[in-house]
């Protein structure tokens, strides 16, 4: 089953498969970050041109998000991609 949907995630336009793995990465019922999603997100951002900018906005819907460890989360994915591809995010 995990094979399929990481099939899937590859057949997806470049939005939605950033907001699907922000999506992840920062899901309200995490009880601690999920490093591999937030290393997949920084892998993606920097891979393509668009990537940047389409993770901008993907955080911040996140952050607009009601609860707390969601905010966190995203805030986390935000520090990780820019001390990683610091030229590609901003």
């Amino acid at each position: 089953m995990r094979q399929w949907r990481s099939l899937a995630l590859h057949n997806l336009p470049l939005t939605k498969r950033l907001c699907n793995l922000i999506d992840k990465a920062t899901d309200e019922n995490l009880t601690s970050e999920d490093w591999g999603a937030i290393i997949d997100i920084c892998d993606r951002v920097s891979a393509d041109p668009n990537g940047p900018k389409e993770s901008v906005q993907s955080l911040i819907k996140r952050l607009a998000h009601r609860n707390a460890n969601v905010q966190l989360y995203t805030l986390e994915v935000k520090d990780m991609a820019g001390f990683r591809y610091y030229q590609s995010l901003y």
